[in-house]
């Protein structure tokens, strides 16, 4: 899987878990997992079983995680061993790098362990990390065993396990990011137009001062609804959206042709409403791609309304954009804009109730 100093990172295979059984009662004589559970483990958590070998073949390490049982996105580490023969070589860190970079291609946004409070140096690990002490458990292994439970988060967020007045937020973010692009785009158009015309980019521009508003008081429900506000510095971050995608691709592809396209438009028609058409179209066009991104859309409204939404948007746009066409007036905007509004209206309402449903 990846190399690390002299030290080979890989997910277990059959051919370790002999070895993997044999180091554990060799790190915890008085109280070591079974073989069987190790046969097991990798049966079910095979993409988070990993081994480290040294540069001669042998095992120095393991590690072993699995998801929580009440959210698919919160994982423990169970265990981590490290052959006392090679403590203090980074095996411990390099396992715990991997395992956590592991985690985060899975969609967890936050990893909990256990660790004997007598136990320096995993302890010291675990803080290099920044694992936070989230509360101590008392005989948690038994008489006298009592436990240190650590937590961190992860820098990515998965929807499946966002809050509705956390949903509503990213929804805000999304509709601001997008907003942005469309603002780019029509501040360009703005300076190669004729001066006459710059009096149609109104509606634009009142649509991207409402979204970023609308952003704005998103960011503050959540952050009131949380009781944190230190948290908005977190939410309002432009960078957060490109989490979820290839960011590369968005960059070199999606967010330069949603700027130029209705440029081209332009240039290619020389009519300032089919153009304005095309890029509120192409504006909600990308809203609805970040959040298809979030998946924000099924997690808020239920699933039929959802693809109705969609649908009524879809083909509102299209009838908007034929009226332009054939005679020559600017409705789209309009239409749009208000489709815009209303279905930000109805993600406001329906996170609100959500949020209310869930605090009951």
């Amino acid at each position: 899987m990846n190399t690390r100093k002299n030290m080979y990172i890989s997910k277990a295979s059959t051919s370790d878990l002999e070895r993997i059984a044999e180091l554990e009662e060799k790190c915890f004589p008085d109280k070591p997992y079974p073989r069987f559970f190790f046969t097991q483990a990798r049966e079910i958590y095979a993409e988070t079983l990993l081994v480290a070998t040294s540069s001669d073949k042998n095992l120095a390490g393991y590690i072993l995680a699995a998801p929580d049982s009440t959210s698919p996105n919160h994982w423990w580490i169970l265990s981590m061993a490290v052959d006392p023969d090679m403590r203090g070589k980074g095996v411990g860190k390099s396992m715990l790098t991997e395992m956590l970079a592991a985690l985060e291609r899975l969609g967890a946004n936050t990893v909990y362990l256990s660790v004997s409070e007598e136990n320096t140096p995993a302890r010291k690990l675990y803080d290099s990390f920044d694992f936070k002490l989230t509360r101590r458990n008392d005989d948690y292994f038994g008489k006298n065993e009592d436990r240190l439970i650590l937590k961190l988060g992860l820098t990515q967020e998965s929807p499946a396990t966002l809050k509705p007045e956390e949903l509503l937020s990213e929804a805000g973010i999304s509709v601001s990011f997008s907003s942005v692009i469309f603002a780019v785009s029509a501040a360009i158009l703005a300076l190669i137009s004729p001066r006459n015309d710059v009096a149609e980019f109104s509606i634009p521009l009142m649509l991207v001062t409402l979204s970023m508003l609308s952003s704005f008081y998103s960011v503050l429900f959540y952050a009131n609804a949380s009781g944190s506000l230190s948290r908005i510095h977190d939410h309002i971050s432009v960078t957060k959206p490109l989490r979820y995608g290839n960011s590369v691709s968005e960059y070199l592809g999606i967010y330069p042709l949603v700027c130029a396209f209705p440029i081209l438009v332009h240039f290619v028609t020389e009519n300032l409403s089919i153009t304005f058409a095309v890029a509120i179209i192409n504006y909600i066009g990308f809203i609805f791609y970040q959040f298809s991104e979030f998946d924000l859309l099924s997690r808020v409204f239920p699933q039929k309304i959802h693809h109705t939404i969609s649908t009524l948007v879809i083909i509102t746009l299209m009838v908007s954009v034929l009226l332009t066409t054939i005679f020559n007036v600017n409705v789209a905007s309009y239409i749009s804009t208000m489709i815009f509004l209303s279905v930000l209206i109805l993600l406001t309402i329906f996170g609100i109730k959500n949020h209310e449903v869930s605090a009951n």
